[in-house]
């Protein structure tokens, strides 16, 4: 989100304006922004993961033919 910044001459009062979306994102992205200010690095999942389950096979050395 970005919003405008207003300062008075005196600097006594502060005014803001309305927020405004920069870029779409989707609910619990997170990211980054470069110390200048002037890039983002929004990591955002592009689809649901399908995990293929992952088969485990212990003492296996035991089945090798010797």
């Amino acid at each position: 989100m970005a919003v405008s910044v207003k300062l008075d001459p005196n600097r006594q009062t502060v005014e803001t304006g309305t927020p405004v979306a920069l870029f779409p994102t989707r609910v619990g992205s997170s990211g980054e922004v470069t110390a200048d200010g002037q890039r983002f690095l929004v990591l955002t999942p592009t689809e649901e993961a399908s995990i293929a389950p992952i088969t485990v096979i212990l003492n296996w050395s035991s089945d090798r033919k010797k």
